[in-house]
């Protein structure tokens, strides 16, 4: 949601996942989107790319666009990787490409 800080929503997903039977094998990484794929707001350190969370403690601003890309290695399944794209509104946020979850067969 727009005023919101950006490390009250890092706190949030971080203490969700704490509570997981999978967050030994589940890490998750956030940042803006927009013209190119990593680039400000940048919302967290020392995760796999090279930058620090310089904005983490400002708020987010209506119309800002932020990528959750959340990975699991999986002790069974592998290594999956999700990334979800959000678009920060007056009121909360909106979702993009959030259907589909689930086991999706490809043709055979």
């Amino acid at each position: 949601m727009s005023g919101a800080q950006a490390s009250e929503m890092i706190a949030t997903a971080e203490k969700m996942l704490e509570s997981s039977p999978s967050a030994a094998f589940t890490d998750f990484f956030c940042h803006g989107m927009g013209l190119i794929s990593h680039e400000a707001p940048f919302l967290m350190t020392n995760h796999p790319v090279a930058y620090e969370g310089v904005d983490a403690d400002r708020p987010l601003e209506a119309g800002m666009v932020i990528s959750v890309e959340t990975t699991m290695l999986h002790p069974r399944r592998g290594f999956i990787k999700l990334e979800d794209t959000l678009a920060v509104t007056r009121d909360g946020y909106e979702m993009f490409g959030n259907r589909g979850r689930g086991w999706n067969p490809g043709a055979v």
